[in-house]
C-alpha cells in the first residue's frame, strides 16, 4: 500500500491456517490497521495482491468480501445500537438483509440459543435486554465483540481502538 511515496504495506506474505490466531504488534503507523483495511476492502491496493480462501479479493468492494460471512471486522466507529443489548446481536445475526428478518420474524430458536451463547460468552448475559446505550466502553467494546463472534464469521479482525 502506498500513501504519496510512503509504503505503510510492503511485502507482507502471511498464511493463516483455520483455527489459527495471529497478531500483529508493531509501532503506531507500521501498517497493522492498514494491512486489516487491505482484507477487508476498506483501503484499495496500490500493488500486489489480496487473497481469502484461494480467492483474489483485491480491490473488492467491502460489501462484496463480508457476503458470505467471511470475516467481520469491528469497525473504528462504534456499531452498537443504543437499543438492547440481546436485539444488537440479533440483528447482527441475521443473515437476511429484509426489514422483516430483521425485525425478527422468522428468528430460530437456534439463532436465539446463539445469541443467548454470546451473550454469556461476553459477559453482558445479565440485564441483556437492558439498553446498549447505558454501557460503559469496555462493556460496549464487549458487545461489539459479541456481534462479531455471533456471525460466526471464518476470520476475525480485531483492531485496537482507544477509549472515546
Amino acid at each position: 500500500m502506498d500513501f504519496a511515496g510512503f509504503k505503510a504495506v510492503n511485502n507482507v506474505s502471511m498464511i493463516i491456517e483455520e483455527g489459527e490466531l495471529r497478531v500483529l504488534l508493531g509501532a503506531n503507523g507500521a501498517g497493522k490497521t492498514t494491512l486489516m483495511d487491505l482484507i477487508s476492502g476498506k483501503t484499495e491496493s496500490t500493488q500486489g495482491r489480496v487473497f481469502l480462501y484461494d480467492t483474489d479479493i483485491t480491490n473488492l468492494e467491502e460489501h462484496r468480501i463480508a457476503r458470505g460471512r467471511h470475516r467481520a471486522q469491528i469497525p473504528d466507529s462504534e456499531r452498537v445500537q443504543g437499543t438492547h443489548r440481546r436485539r444488537n446481536l440479533e440483528v447482527a445475526s441475521c443473515r437476511n438483509p429484509a426489514v422483516l428478518a430483521n425485525l425478527g420474524f422468522g428468528f430460530s430458536r437456534q439463532a436465539h440459543a446463539r445469541v443467548d451463547e454470546v451473550l454469556e460468552l461476553t459477559g453482558l448475559s445479565e440485564d441483556a435486554d437492558a439498553l446498549a446505550a447505558n454501557l460503559s466502553h469496555g462493556q460496549t467494546q464487549w458487545l461489539e465483540l459479541g456481534c462479531c463472534i455471533v456471525q460466526n464469521p471464518k476470520v476475525l479482525l480485531l483492531d485496537e481502538r482507544p477509549p472515546a
